[in-house]
């Protein structure tokens, strides 16, 4: 049975972020398996004929200058206070500009769908879903990547009891007329549920990816130790001295580590107080490259912020490579891991890895696109 999907996704590719690569595979997986899928991002994406490009009302949004720019290093004053001003005037966020704008464009569009399909965060993208669904006569699927209002993963929900009462309020009216949901975990489908009406049937789709088909020369004799992604600027939780000093205090010579992902002017300058080992910042990379410089490592390092619920989506990308998964941090999210042996806890692992023992698993198991594309179309068609 061949389904016609509308994805609705304010992160996708040239944007380098698991918001970005979750849509991005499922798209070309649902396309592969013989559903047609058209994309509404805020991106111009020339080579593929089935997306449609909205721009955001933050144009340097849509046009993604630079991967290596720092967006702390442009933060000025002026743009610090706008930022605030946003949160609390646009509501549930800021993103909700983006939402109107596309919800204009399906009103004036012929448009037709299936099932129309929206991905947060951003949150607000959930409150234009049943009016553009009924628009586009389509079923209403929302797609949820964390949590909403319980272990928010935006701090203003934290600091302020009012926002978090009145968002409560915007979340449930967002999901009356809800056709169906999907989350990546239990843990946030536990938070979806508090917000939904009754009996609205769940799929819980956790992370996927897909192995690198490339490979990396680091052009080194070091032990490459590779982390993927951000810290504080990815999640507000997750801290970047912690790793650093687990690192120092393992006294292992020859430790190179390459931090892939945008990094915050405080972190940058962290780094020169930690001297005993080479580190290699190397920005925001595209997603062949960074898959590639994981998949040619020694060792990958994940770190999470200590009692998280949430298996960070860079582990479907680990898992795809067969090495070893040096792990910091602690939380429910050890408990949704199957291949336990694969997860080795960071300061025993910096001990045992070797440059000549890279552990490859040649059995390595992953959860793919692919299935992920079936679990959802099945899904979708158990409801048509």
């Amino acid at each position: 049975m061949s389904i016609k999907f509308v994805i609705i996704t304010r992160h996708y590719p040239p944007e380098v972020s698991g918001g970005a690569r979750r849509p991005s595979l499922m798209t070309k997986a649902l396309r592969e398996l013989g559903h047609s899928v058209k994309i509404i991002s805020p991106f111009h994406l020339p080579e593929d004929s089935d997306a449609i490009q909205i721009v955001h009302p933050v144009r340097s949004i849509s046009e993604q200058e630079s991967l290596n720019s720092n967006p702390a290093k442009n933060a000025r004053p002026t743009s610090l206070l706008r930022n605030a001003i946003r949160q609390w005037a646009l509501w549930p966020e800021p993103d909700i500009r983006w939402a109107k704008k596309v919800m204009t464009f399906i009103s004036s569009t012929d448009l037709e769908a299936d099932w129309l399909l929206t991905t947060s965060p951003p949150e607000s993208l959930h409150c234009i879903g049943r009016e553009a669904a009924k628009v586009l006569n389509a079923k209403w699927i929302a797609e949820c990547r964390d949590t909403w209002i319980s272990n928010p993963h935006r701090e203003i929900l934290e600091r302020s009891k009012f926002r978090k009462s009145f968002e409560t309020r915007i979340a449930k009216n967002a999901f009356k007329g809800v056709d169906a949901v999907t989350a990546v975990s239990e843990a946030v489908m536990e938070d979806i549920r508090l917000l939904l009406p009754p009996n609205v049937p769940e799929q819980i789709i956790g992370h996927f990816s897909e192995p690198s088909t490339q490979s990396y020369n680091f052009n080194n004799q070091n032990i490459n130790l590779v982390h993927a992604g951000g810290f504080s600027l990815s999640d507000r939780r997750r801290k970047l001295k912690p790793l650093l000093e687990a690192i120092k205090r393992s006294n292992k010579e020859n430790l190179h580590l390459h931090i892939l992902g945008p990094l915050a002017e405080e972190e940058i300058n962290l780094l020169d107080h930690f001297n005993t080992f080479t580190i290699s910042a190397h920005g925001q990379l595209s997603f062949d490259l960074s898959r590639a410089m994981q998949a040619s490592a020694d060792a990958l390092i994940l770190c999470t912020p200590n009692h998280s619920h949430a298996l960070p989506g860079k582990f479907a990308e680990y898992s795809t490579t067969g090495l070893p998964i040096l792990f910091q941090g602690n939380g429910s999210w050890l408990d949704l891991v199957e291949d336990k042996e694969r997860l080795i806890p960071i300061e025993i692992g910096l001990k045992s890895i070797s440059k000549n023992d890279r552990n490859l698993n040649p059995n390595r198991s992953y959860f793919s696109a692919h299935s992920a594309a079936e679990l959802l179309s099945d899904f979708c068609a158990k409801l048509l």
